[in-house]
């Protein structure tokens, strides 16, 4: 009622002169042949292609936790061979605590890859 006041006031030749006519939805017709903004002049682009390409690797990651499972899994060989190694050279030092670094890293190790192959077999 009131939209119908309101186009009442207008009048007719002015109502739709502002609507394009388009034939159909793929008419390009009144496309600009020249691009309105040149983006090679906008210097907060490349900033912002890398924020949402990392914004998208970190959701990724949150919807697949099996990538970060997997992850850890393909890691954790060196981090206990560095650990078990670094234990077994203070043993022979003579820092007695050492070996029980050996023995940790090893048990880790196993743990860690027990948990991936229970993740892949429920993937």
């Amino acid at each position: 009622m009131f939209i119908n006041t309101l186009l009442a006031a207008i009048p007719i030749d002015k109502q739709l002169k502002h609507v394009p006519i388009v034939k159909n939805m793929y008419d390009a017709s009144n496309t600009p042949l020249k691009p309105i903004f040149d983006t090679t002049k906008i210097t907060f682009l490349d900033k912002a292609e890398h924020f949402f390409n990392t914004t998208d690797k970190i959701i990724n990651l949150i919807a697949h936790p099996i990538l970060i499972v997997n992850g850890l899994a393909g890691a954790s060989f060196y981090i206990a061979a560095s650990v078990g190694i670094t234990g077994l050279i203070f043993y022979i030092i003579g820092y007695k605590k050492g070996m029980k670094y050996v023995v940790g890293s090893l048990v880790g190790y196993t743990l860690i890859q027990i948990l991936n192959y229970g993740v892949d077999l429920l993937c």
